[in-house]
């Protein structure tokens, strides 16, 4: 199974983005940064569906899972089962113009958006997540 995630935070934390039925039209959405769920909440979603993470693309968009009952024979062929943050500037500003942001300042632009934390079942603004980037994590994304 191939999923999509936001690659903005690092995989630390199971969180998604809330439901709203006017997410196209919320002008505070303006980055194109704010979206879906972290890997971990995939992780944490695919695992109680009878699903084993396998890892990412090495562009930071793709989360890959398997079966359990396959899991095993492939598990050992890999060399590593981790996700990878997203390198791309493809964020905007206010006017929908590209704004190039990375690293830290990609996190700012959404820092006041609120998160679900699907293990906890909390709600939260981003810039209250703990440790929203690990170092090896944030120098990957620069």
């Amino acid at each position: 199974m191939d999923c999509k995630y936001n690659p903005i935070l690092r995989d630390a934390r199971p969180l998604v983005v809330p439901s709203d039925k006017d997410f196209g039209r919320d002008k505070s959405r303006y980055s194109h940064l704010y979206f879906g769920c972290l890997v971990a909440a995939l992780q944490h979603l695919a695992a109680d569906e009878g699903y084993t993470f396998l890892g990412t693309n090495t562009k930071g968009i793709n989360a890959f899972f398997v079966k359990n009952q396959l899991a095993s024979s492939g598990l050992p062929l890999l060399k590593a089962r981790s996700a990878v943050p997203s390198r791309h500037r493809d964020s905007r500003d206010r006017d929908g113009t590209l704004s190039y942001a990375g690293g830290l300042d990609r996190f700012r632009l959404i820092q006041d958006m609120p998160v679900i934390d699907v293990e906890m079942g909390e709600t939260l603004l981003l810039r209250d997540v703990d440790t929203p980037y690990s170092e090896a994590w944030l120098k990957a994304m620069d």
